[in-house]
């Protein structure tokens, strides 16, 4: 017996096997031929000669082959099947924050390559929103619209902060319970302290529809005013629990969660792409640029690796549970 994956020894051990009028049968370190197998198992063939020794062919490989040991299953990957749409915030026109020095959308296209290399090799299908090797424009409704169209698995959009002080620093996320791509029974608006029943959402004037009393008015949705859903969809609760889980794996000496937003540093928070995406949607504030110490943490590619490699293993165990 010798490798079938280099010449050597079973190209000069093919003498030595005619001389002694014995077959030679190939193997790798990972797999044989069922025929391979299948000549030992039915001649019953109980002594051996291996070309090249452990090398060539390892222990448990001879035992697999001999029956002794059970071919091992082969374990797809966890993410295989599952379609990420990854959203590089910004791009073209648009750079986002500017600050100490940096783009949020140079920053949110390092990230966000690093982030789908990691999920591919796990198996995932990765579409882009917008190439982030191309510095292009995408409108948000655009963005939704091509995670609805790819009826993707998940949705992550891909930000960095920023705020006028520059003392503010820890990184957040943000999903939407109220979902108008799903459905909006019991969907209120919370406006200056007062409930009111959702009626619809006027995205040409950026508004929501509300009943107030008899009457209904139209409440900003780019203000304080929030909608809410206090019986959200599978895909909005999915949505917090992989935000909460992907705040403690994003976490890197340095960079800790913001309290900003709340005291875990995960909020319902009604983004666009988050409420108008049809799936388990989160949208992930890196850091803070503004902040003059966060900004080089975040501008490391080294630190950037290793918090994508972190994020996509998250997402890994998400889908494993």
């Amino acid at each position: 017996m010798a490798t079938g994956m280099t010449f050597a020894d079973a190209l000069t051990g093919s003498v030595l096997a005619a001389k002694e009028s014995a077959p030679m049968l190939l193997a790798s370190h990972t797999f044989t031929p069922p025929s391979v197998k299948n000549i030992i198992l039915t001649k019953n063939i109980k002594d051996f000669t291996i070309l090249g020794g452990n090398s060539s062919v390892p222990n448990q490989r001879f035992l697999i082959l001999t029956g002794q040991l059970p071919e091992p299953v082969e374990r797809k990957p966890s993410l295989e099947g599952k379609v990420i749409v990854l959203d590089a915030g910004h791009g073209g026109a648009d750079p986002g924050a500017v600050k100490n020095g940096y783009k949020e959308v140079h920053l949110n296209n390092a990230f966000t390559l690093k982030l789908a290399s990691y999920l591919t090799k796990m198996g995932a299908k990765v579409v882009y929103t917008r190439d982030p090797n191309k510095n292009i424009f995408v409108g948000l409704s655009d963005r939704a619209k091509i995670a609805n169209e790819a009826k993707a698995d998940l949705f992550i959009s891909i930000h960095h902060d920023s705020n006028i002080s520059p003392q503010p620093r820890g990184l957040s996320l943000h999903y939407s319970s109220y979902r108008p791509a799903i459905e909006t029974k019991d969907v209120y608006v919370l406006s200056g302290g007062d409930n009111y029943p959702f009626v619809s959402e006027d995205t040409e004037r950026k508004v929501f529809i509300v009943k107030s009393g008899y009457a209904t008015k139209a409440l900003s949705y780019n203000g304080p005013n929030i909608a809410y859903d206090p019986t959200p969809s599978q895909a909005a609760v999915k949505s917090k629990s992989l935000a909460e889980d992907l705040a403690k794996s994003l976490v890197y000496p340095g960079i800790g969660i913001s309290q900003i937003y709340s005291k875990t540093g995960v909020k319902d928070h009604n983004l666009f792409v988050t409420r108008w995406t049809a799936m388990p949607s989160v949208l992930v504030e890196l850091g803070f640029m503004s902040n003059p110490d966060e900004i080089k943490l975040l501008a490391n590619s080294s630190i950037q690796e290793k918090r994508a490699q972190a994020m996509a293993q998250a997402i890994n165990d998400f889908y494993s549970k």
